[in-house]
């Protein structure tokens, strides 16, 4: 569909088409210091609960460099899809069906929301589970100060869209991507 559009378009995390310029932050990287971040706290069973697997995507590197980091130190792959569609109270039982029958020690979620969910989870279920989020957005951050999370360049990436999206109007030429670099936020 999006090949029929002959208006200039700039993604965000998404490969609509082969020449679409896409925007991101760098997946790959945040899904390795996610997973690290959960080792160095002393996480052996580490569990990826990610959402709908579009490989056409660039989040689906948050689930490579997962598996990167647990391949290299030859430690088991848990991903778990939850998918993303399904209403916060589905997600909420899919979480503690998973919980209860593992016994995960560190759960990298490749979303803030799901992570959240995976503490609230965790928290009721008595589970002593360390948990990582990916997107780091300003309501996180102000709301839910103790997730510790993958903090994307939200008003960097921003910035960057629009500029891309003006010199296209403009006739200018860009490269087909662009990614920024993640941060880790501690939680509290």
């Amino acid at each position: 569909d999006y090949t029929a559009i002959e208006a200039p378009i700039v993604a965000f995390d998404r490969l609509l088409t082969a020449d679409t310029t896409v925007v991101s932050s760098d997946n790959l990287q945040g899904g390795k210091l996610a997973t690290q971040t959960l080792i160095k706290s002393g996480c052996q069973n580490i569990a990826i609960f990610t959402g709908n697997d579009n490989t056409n995507s660039p989040t689906r590197l948050r689930r490579e460099g997962y598996l990167s980091v647990l391949t290299e130190l030859k430690l088991n792959a848990h991903v778990i899809k939850i998918p993303s569609e399904l209403s916060v109270l589905r997600k909420q039982a899919e979480i503690q069906k998973v919980l209860s029958e593992n016994d995960f020690d560190g759960v990298f979620c490749t979303d803030d929301l799901t992570a959240l969910l995976v503490k609230q989870r965790a928290q009721k279920m008595n589970q002593n589970l360390h948990v990582v989020g990916f997107d780091g957005t300003e309501y996180v951050e102000n709301y839910h100060p103790d997730l510790t999370t993958i903090k994307q360049p939200i008003s960097d990436l921003a910035e960057l869209l629009v500029d891309l999206l003006i010199r296209k109007i403009k006739g200018e030429s860009v490269d087909k991507s662009y990614q920024l670099p993640v941060k880790l936020h501690y939680g509290e």
